[in-house]
């Protein structure tokens, strides 16, 4: 690695409401759901939207709005890495959706550490280097 950057992003949704397509807001002429992180909403107060989803049964609804909340309701942790083409992590070695463990001490407030997935990657060819853009999970 020769060089890294750490970005934490303020994009959390801890309640997720949602309808289906349907004629009116009447209770019977369409679905509603809603989802909510209780342990997200304590700790960074309630932040709601609101979606049309497009299913047919309610279980559908449901599943669709906890599997956003799942990836909505915690802040967003980013780290971008130029790594070299060298053992023991050459380019080869970092394909999308990978894990990656990050020990980066100095970075962050108190240090970044987890495993984080390679979500994009752009090569440099000239630089012999590639940038890693890895989010936390």
């Amino acid at each position: 690695m020769v060089g890294a950057r750490v970005r934490d992003e303020d994009t959390i949704v801890n309640a997720q409401y949602g309808a289906t397509d349907g004629s009116g807001w009447d209770e019977g002429s369409r679905l509603f759901g809603s989802a909510m992180g209780t342990e997200s909403a304590a700790k960074h107060g309630l932040r709601e939207t609101f979606e049309s989803v497009k299913v047919t049964e309610q279980s559908a609804l449901d599943a669709a709005l906890r599997a956003r909340l799942e990836g909505s309701q915690w802040p967003t942790r980013a780290v971008a890495v130029q790594v070299t083409n060298r053992p023991p992590g050459e380019f080869g070695e970092y394909d999308l959706g990978d894990g990656v463990a990050v020990s980066l001490p100095t970075y962050g407030f108190g240090g970044t550490r987890g495993l984080f997935r390679v979500v994009g990657r752009e090569f440099f060819v000239d630089e012999d280097v590639c940038d890693l853009v890895l989010v936390d999970g």
